[in-house]
């Protein structure tokens, strides 16, 4: 509570209009790097936001591009397709051979970024870093764990990632309304799967549809309290494959039991309203973007309630958690960047991409421009009115508009530097209300491990089938058209389609991962 109250104080939001003609100058001829009075430009593949592309058409028009371009001296031209059609796009570009010098968004390329140097698309960046992107360079040999996110096993540095100064809290949970818990008389939130069980009971009696699961059936909350995470994890360095362990046979038991019961909504698999549905109490609990939940709720008059996970009993110590468990993200839009093998400029691309790693860079990734769309305020950001209204532009977008939410930078968490998180010292609270579970660590988590090329064909070949297999039996499970008596030759199944070739597959990639070390 210490934490969170902490947070409550240093994020009191600004509402005071902003003065005209406050925009800061930054010293560009610090940090240009290209010689002033000269040009360079280099091309830059990435996606339009869905939330701008209605409003913006190229990125250039952003103030966030047009700050970088004063502050570097660098030029961009952007190839900007929509998401939906990015990675097609970038497929096409490849083949053309007419591929930009840098790709944002390069988890686009299906066989990972490692595989696209090994294939020659994309350099190797490793023998760049320590001369041309000094703090990346710094910020990646700064811990083990790092290292090893950020690099592949054989030494090659296929990519730029978005690096967290500190772990991002939980931003999805299972949400309640605390007008349900009035209703049917519960005066405290779930702790245990037997309290869920009966706040169900409870909300059934009262007419309400107690729980909209995932449409494919998995809930990783409660797969966690069986001691598991779904597809593959390690525990204690040992590559492991969720759907064929017991515990998971324990979690498909308590759903097709929830099902019968009627707590699930008959209707998961064909969901669709779900949020409207629990604005107006038709059902009381899903999993959800925590804060999304909170702001709505205040919009429309209801009290959002986040849970803490789910557990067998008060004292469980859950493993599953992957939130903690590593500062590198690998899997979120324009937070993973190449440099293309064509580039004809690699140290001034490699250059740039660092310089979202400077204080100067740093800064207007993660806040945007001083006097524009921020101010401190007693040696504290404040973001000023426009972020949450200009233009008719959406929140999330202007996420986008004014700085790079998620750009591969060294980015400071959610709560301090997301417009939307910081919205209300409520919506960081309520973020942040169970981030110091004590029984919580990602002892299970399964870390980015890169697959070579005859470990991507194997894991590829096996998985395609085993997947589309397991994710139809997970449902008739639940839904009772197949009897978990059958469990055993459901196992038998999944292990006779090669499972164990994936697995071996993994646990290469695995040991390999493990062996990397920071380079000398």
């Amino acid at each position: 509570m210490k934490r969170i109250c902490l947070f409550l104080l240093v994020l009191t939001l600004l509402v005071a209009c902003m003065p005209a003609g406050a925009l800061a100058e930054t010293d560009a001829s610090s940090t240009r790097l290209v010689p002033e009075g000269e040009t360079a430009t280099l091309t830059v593949f990435c996606p339009m936001d869905a939330n701008l592309q209605d409003y913006i058409s190229d990125w250039n028009e952003t103030p966030y591009n047009q700050e970088l371009e004063r502050l570097t001296g660098v030029h961009v031209e952007f190839i900007s397709p929509t998401t939906s059609a990015a990675a097609e796009t970038l497929n096409m570009l490849l083949v053309s051979g007419d591929i930009p010098d840098i790709i944002i968004n390069a988890q686009l390329y299906a066989d990972g970024t490692y595989q696209g140097v090994l294939d020659g698309y994309f350099i190797d960046l490793a023998p760049y870093l320590p001369d041309y992107a000094p703090e990346y360079w710094e910020v990646i040999t700064s811990d083990e764990s790092i290292w090893r996110e950020a690099t592949d096993s054989d030494g090659t540095i296929s990519a730029f990632y978005r690096i967290f100064h500190t772990p991002n809290p939980a931003w999805m949970r299972l949400v309640l309304k605390q007008e349900v818990l009035d209703q049917v008389g519960v005066t405290e939130v779930p702790a245990t799967i037997d309290d869920w069980d009966a706040l169900f009971e409870k909300m059934l009696a009262a007419g309400i549809t107690p729980y909209m699961l995932a449409a494919d059936g998995y809930e990783e909350k409660f797969i966690g309290a069986f001691g598991l995470r779904e597809d593959f994890y390690q525990e204690d360095g040992q590559v492991k494959y969720g759907q064929v362990q017991d515990g998971f046979r324990e979690y498909l038991t308590l759903m097709h039991d929830w099902y019968a019961k009627g707590y699930i909504s008959k209707d998961f698999i064909s969901q669709s309203n779900v949020d409207t549905m629990f604005a107006l109490g038709e059902i009381g609990t899903y999993d959800k973007p925590i804060v999304a939940a909170y702001n709505f709720g205040e919009a429309e008059g209801y009290t959002v309630l986040s849970t803490p996970y789910p557990r067998q009993t008060e004292d469980q110590f859950l493993h599953w958690d992957g939130y903690q468990a590593s500062l590198v993200s690998k899997d979120l839009n324009y937070g993973m960047v190449v440099v293309s093998s064509t580039c004809e400029q690699p140290e001034l691309a490699v250059q740039w991409l660092n310089f979202l790693y400077t204080e100067p860079g740093i800064e207007l990734a993660n806040w945007g421009i001083e006097g524009l769309n921020y101010e401190i305020v007693d040696g504290v950001h404040q973001y000023l009115p426009v972020m949450w209204d200009y233009n008719g532009i959406s929140q999330e977008g202007l996420n986008y508009y004014f700085k790079m939410h998620n750009a591969a930078s060294h980015a400071y968490s959610d709560t301090v530097c997301h417009a939307n998180l910081l919205k209300s010292p409520e919506a960081t609270a309520i973020r942040m209300l169970y981030d110091d579970d004590p029984l919580l660590d990602s002892a299970l988590y399964l870390p980015n491990i890169s697959l070579n090329a005859d470990e991507t064909e194997t894991k590829t070949r096996v998985m395609s089938d085993i997947d589309t297999y397991v994710d139809e039996m997970v449902l008739k499970f639940i839904v009772g058209t197949e009897p978990l008596d059958n469990w055993d030759t459901f196992v038998s199944t999944v292990e006779g389609m090669g499972l164990q070739e994936a697995l071996d597959a993994m646990q290469s990639a695995y040991d390999r991962y493990m062996a990397n070390t920071i380079a000398e």
